[in-house]
């Protein structure tokens, strides 16, 4: 094996245990949606009710956090969770609103998009909590 090769596969295999680290810890962020001022953290969960029971049960799915700046500028920080439907995420201060998508949860044959009853306010040193609910229409 020549020198270049090795280097290439250590290097491959340095990013994947740093990826595999990271989905273990928790989160797994998408492509461009991370934010280079997180600092703080908002942990949170996603859930469904439904049922004749009416109980929460966890989903998986990608939760969706958007602050807007008085600018009017957005940004969007995305995470996905697994099926216990925690997540934890690093933002920067400020309000966001978070919603969520589950391919377990649809309205009409279509992905619906779920959200937290309130925006979530990130302020510095704190964390933060949000749940992400969807509804299913036979408890509406």
């Amino acid at each position: 094996m020549n020198t270049r090769v090795l280097r290439q596969f250590l290097s491959s295999l340095a990013l994947l245990t740093v990826a595999a680290a990271f989905v273990l810890a928790g989160g797994v962020p998408i492509a461009g949606a991370s934010s280079p001022a997180a600092k703080e953290t908002i942990v949170g969960h996603f859930d469904m009710r439904g049922g004749v029971s009416g109980f929460l049960r966890p989903i998986s799915g990608v939760i969706t956090l958007t602050k807007t700046s008085t600018s009017g500028t957005k940004e969007t920080v995305s995470v996905k969770v697994g099926r216990t439907g925690t997540f934890r995420v690093r933002v920067a201060s400020g309000t966001w609103v978070a919603t969520g998508r589950s391919p377990e949860f649809h309205i009409n044959s279509v992905q619906a998009i779920c959200r937290a009853k309130a925006a979530v306010v990130v302020t510095s040193n704190q964390r933060s909590n949000v749940s992400v609910v969807c509804f299913d229409k036979s408890t509406d």
